[in-house]
């Protein structure tokens, strides 16, 4: 069964990290953050 998330303050921070271990193990990350030049 795949794992789908959505993490808010993706850019930086708890929220970065957070993301790439969420997608270090296979699951589909959906990333939100004021803006976009931190989601690159």
């Amino acid at each position: 069964m795949s794992q789908s998330v959505v993490i808010t303050g993706a850019s930086a921070g708890i929220g970065r990290a957070v993301a790439r271990a969420f997608g270090a193990r296979g699951a589909d990350v959906a990333l939100l953050a004021r803006g976009r030049a931190g989601l690159a």
